[in-house]
């Protein structure tokens, strides 16, 4: 299916999709912040995007949990 970076290339550059109006992040959990982290880079977030992630408690992500507390720039 390709990684994160493959897909926001194919998002921005081939689609021109600016920005998103919803993320639902549901892959290997170790990387739920990791790749929020490049979305976010990728400048696709805007204020009022809602971000939505499965199985966040179990089996878990918590450093995930914890991105809206770290970057203000996710907050509405």
């Amino acid at each position: 299916m390709g990684s994160v970076e493959q897909k926001l290339h194919v998002l921005k550059d081939v689609y021109g999709i600016e920005t998103v109006d919803a993320i639902f992040i549901d892959h290997a959990k170790d990387r739920y912040l990791p790749d929020l982290l490049l979305v976010e880079k990728a400048g696709l977030l805007q204020k009022g995007s809602v971000l939505i992630a499965d199985n966040v408690i179990i089996p878990g992500a918590p450093d995930y949990l914890e991105v809206p507390i770290l970057h203000s720039t996710l907050l509405v």
